[in-house]
């Protein structure tokens, strides 16, 4: 029969019993941890690149040293393959279910800022950055929270084919993108059990860490009809880069090592996506909406951006370094019997649809009397047209005010 003081004594034996178990169920979570690491790296490694490669343009032909500036707010969707999750060695981990702490995709907001200069020969030059940040504290499943930061920056080169005479404008243009970014995740399971009768609160961190570079081939095909302008295109990347995660679960007091998995990966070479939408073309700004779906690789059909923007005009010359594009000068004129704003809308041509020969009316110097020799009018020009109809209103005003008296 045992009594109370042999039951104190047998006390540290089964203490140190189940302290000597715990360091063995930690070490097998390590192993389980980073099985998962792997795992969460290659999905979103794959996610992360197709991202990457957007390096979408609006579909309109910029005049010779023209600049043009937009901006676009989008949303993209980064699936999480459940179905390739690792299976859990560890008792307490498989209880646990640890897939359920993250969602079957992740989506995310994209900031994207484009600067275009016109060149010569139908060429366009492109610069953009862009921003994607995740709130700290943004709920990225039940019972887990998250934080995140990307950043990107590239150059492209475009060139246009076709567009006059009726036919579409055909857009080709090759792209270069870096991003760098980080992404955390953290979530918490009460009353863990390590070993039987053991039980532990605890705390799983983790970090995502990726530079991806893509190097794309993209080309579009539009159609202006009125004021729309719809389009669609393919577009090819090449991809290099790295994705490294860690995974740490913390446990309550400090006699337990913490479990720790780490993995790394990198996106897959090669991926292709589908572009399509459509751009409303203002006098003063154009908007535009893009989707871009992912066709070739691992999630094609699953992965995707929708992107929402406005672009507008500015010309650099002589006089100011940048002066605003007016309705005026938004279209050429069809008919030198009309002045622009008296065409119909099929009727007119918007200058990334005008000629190539085409040129805008010259600012005029000062008007000389019409006996000055040297002074020869233009054959037609809409500012004259402006003048001649406002005397010919305040002639008419006149006249009827003195029939009144």
């Amino acid at each position: 029969m045992k009594t109370p003081t042999s039951r104190l004594r047998a006390l540290p034996v089964a203490l140190a019993a189940v302290l000597a178990a715990v360091p063995a169920s930690a070490a097998s979570m390590s192993a389980d941890y980073e099985r998962m690491a792997g795992w969460l790296s290659n999905e979103v490694v794959q996610g992360l690149s197709f991202n990457a490669g957007s390096t979408f343009d609006p579909p309109n032909e910029i005049r010779s040293w023209h600049v043009q500036p937009d901006i676009s707010l989008g949303i993209g969707a980064l699936p999480l393959n459940k179905g390739k999750f690792p299976v859990m060695e560890t008792k307490q981990l498989a209880d646990q279910h640890p897939e359920q702490v993250l969602p079957n995709s992740v989506t995310f907001p994209n900031l994207a800022l484009h600067l275009r200069l016109g060149l010569p020969n139908r060429f366009d030059l492109t610069l953009r950055g862009a921003n994607m940040t995740v709130p700290k504290g943004y709920k990225l499943a039940k019972g887990t929270t998250a934080s995140g930061q990307s950043n990107s920056i590239g150059f492209g080169v475009r060139r246009h084919f076709f567009g006059q005479g009726g036919l579409p404008l055909l857009s080709v243009s090759g792209n270069f993108n870096h991003v760098k970014g980080l992404f955390n995740i953290q979530t918490a399971w009460q009353r863990l059990e390590l070993t039987p009768g053991f039980y532990q609160d605890t705390r799983t961190l983790g970090r995502l860490e990726w530079n991806v570079n893509s190097f794309g081939l993209n080309a579009v095909m539009s159609q202006t009809t009125g004021i729309w302008t719809p389009f669609a295109g393919i577009g090819w990347n090449k991809m290099s880069g790295s994705m490294k995660t860690r995974l740490q679960q913390d446990f309550a007091g400090s006699l337990i090592l913490p479990a720790i998995g780490e993995a790394s990966d990198h996106p897959e070479e090669h991926q292709a996506r589908l572009i399509v939408g459509t751009q409303l073309d203002r006098s003063r700004f154009s908007m535009f909406v893009n989707g871009e779906l992912k066709v070739v690789g691992i999630q094609s059909g699953k992965a995707f951006i929708l992107q929402i923007g406005f672009n507008a005009p500015f010309h650099i010359g002589s006089g100011s370094f940048a002066s605003k594009g007016t309705k005026k000068t938004l279209y050429a004129k069809q008919d030198e019997d009309k002045a622009p704003w008296e065409l119909d809308e099929n009727e007119r041509v918007y200058l990334h649809n005008a000629p190539k020969s085409f040129e805008l009316p010259k600012r005029r110097a000062k008007r000389r009397p019409d006996t000055d020799p040297i002074y020869k009018p233009a054959k037609w020009d809409y500012r004259d047209a402006v003048k001649s109809e406002k005397r010919k209103r305040r002639k008419a005003d006149l006249q009827e005010m003195i029939f009144i008296q």
